[in-house]
Formats: C-alpha cells, sequence, structure tokens
C-alpha cells in the first residue's frame, strides 16, 4: 500500500530532482502522523518515516542533516512503542469470565437481632384495658408456637441460586464493559471497569482460595495491558522539514518567498 502511495506521488510529481525528493518526504511525513493519530499504525508510520529519510539522504544536501536527526530520534521511539495483542487479550478475557462461576460467593450477613426493630405489640391508641390483653394474649400465644433465636452476632445464610447468578452476571458485565473499552481503544473506560470489577468480586466473593487467587491474577494482567503506548511528536519533525523547504524555496527564487 505504501509503495502504491509513493508510485502515485511520484507520477504526479513527475522529474524526480531535489525539490520533489522533499516535497515526497514531508508527504511520507505526514503519512506517518495520520497512521499514529487515526489508526495507531506503527508499522506503515515507521516505513514511511523511514522512507522519508532516505528520500532526504538521497537529495545530497547537508541542510537535511538536522531533520534527519530528528527523523531517527522519533524513529528509535516508534521502534520501542509496543501495542497490545487485542486477539489475545480478549482470549485471556474470555477465560476470565468462566472463571467466575466457579467463584465461591459470601454469605448474606443478616443483621444483629439487638439491632432489629421491637416486635412488640403496640398499645391499643385508646388505652382499653381488654383490648390491651387481648392483644398481649395474642403475642404470648405466638411465642410459645413459635421459637425465637436472638444472637449478639450477625448470622451468615446461604444465597439462594438466583442471588448467585446476579452476582455472576454483573461482574460479566463490569468485563464486557472492559473488552469494549479494549476495541475502541479507550484507556481511561479500560481501567476503571477492572478496578471496578475487582472490588465487586471482592466484595461479593471469596478471592483467598485457588479460583479466587487465579482470578485476581488474571485481571493484574489485564491491567498491565497499556492501550496507548507513548508516541513522538512527528508535528515536530514536520514542522522543521517545511521550515527549511520553504527557506530552501526562497533562496532558489532569490531571496523572494512566495
Amino acid at each position: 500500500e505504501l509503495r502504491a502511495i509513493i508510485a502515485d506521488l511520484r507520477n504526479r510529481l513527475g522529474k524526480p530532482d531535489k525539490r520533489w525528493m522533499v516535497a515526497e518526504a514531508e508527504y511520507l511525513v505526514q503519512l506517518a502522523l495520520q497512521r499514529l493519530q487515526l489508526a495507531d499504525d506503527v508499522g506503515t508510520a515507521l516505513a514511511a518515516l523511514q522512507q522519508a529519510d532516505q528520500r532526504l539522504e538521497e537529495t545530497g544536501d547537508a541542510q537535511w542533516l538536522v531533520v534527519r536527526r530528528r527523523l531517527a530520534e522519533d524513529m528509535a521511539t516508534l521502534k520501542q512503542a509496543r501495542l497490545p495483542d487485542i486477539t489475545a487479550v480478549l482470549r485471556q478475557m474470555d477465560v476470565m469470565s468462566a472463571d467466575f462461576s466457579r467463584l465461591k460467593p459470601r454469605l448474606v450477613v443478616e443483621e444483629k437481632a439487638a439491632d432489629r426493630p421491637s416486635q412488640e405489640p403496640p398499645a391499643t391508641a385508646d388505652g382499653s384495658p381488654g383490648l390491651r390483653d387481648l392483644g398481649q394474649d395474642l403475642w404470648d400465644g405466638l411465642k410459645r408456637s413459635v421459637r425465637i433465636r436472638r444472637h449478639d452476632r450477625p448470622v451468615a445464610s446461604l444465597l439462594s441460586q438466583g442471588q448467585e447468578v446476579v452476582l455472576v452476571q454483573n461482574a460479566i458485565l463490569l468485563l464486557e464493559t472492559a473488552r469494549l473499552a479494549l476495541v475502541q481503544k479507550d484507556p481511561v473506560l479500560y481501567q476503571d471497569s477492572l478496578q471496578r470489577l475487582s472490588a465487586w468480586l471482592k466484595r461479593h466473593f471469596h478471592m483467598q482460595d485457588v479460583v479466587g487467587e487465579q482470578v485476581e491474577q488474571e485481571i493484574l494482567a489485564l491491567q498491565k495491558v497499556d492501550l496507548k503506548p507513548e508516541y513522538p511528536d512527528l508535528t515536530l519533525a514536520l514542522k522543521a522539514l517545511q521550515t527549511r523547504r520553504a527557506l530552501a524555496a526562497s533562496q532558489d527564487n532569490g531571496g523572494v518567498t512566495e
């Protein structure tokens, strides 16, 4: 694709003299800048910069050495950029999602009996002894027929199957949000979703067993994925190239800039 673009540019510019070489170099730097900004296409951007540097070298003009040094720094930075393997990360998410159903949910903690509101029947509004005695008799009979246990500590009860499903589904939804952010390359939403997922799991599931620790390690691995590696600022090289090109054109025109 890059070769086809260069060939088309040469056909439109005509004879390959120094001005053509510089114009091609400028176009290639612009192309590299666009590919990074619009598509995170490090490979094409790096190839375009290498071609631009080659064109400036072919001019044999020492005035382009400053620009070439700038391009060399930018290319070195680009070579260090490591884009995440989106497909591999999505597979990791699929594996972790399957592990959610293996997590052990925490038990529901009931309130202390001492903290519960009093269940004693209220006195009647008119204070009638007959009605009050009748209510008390009914309450005493209820207490005799039902055993009420009082606890000084919270009581844990098992979750229903439906409750467990809801907890797992909420975790999956948080992971799906992170998945969407990954595809859209939104680092803020990606990290926020993973943090919320981690907090949700720690709150509602036992994370100290083998499965829980495995899921925590999987989340940590996902959090290390850098969706936006640092790119060089190619506008600096582009401006330097454009400035020197304008200066060269001015000199060719006898010091008069168009």
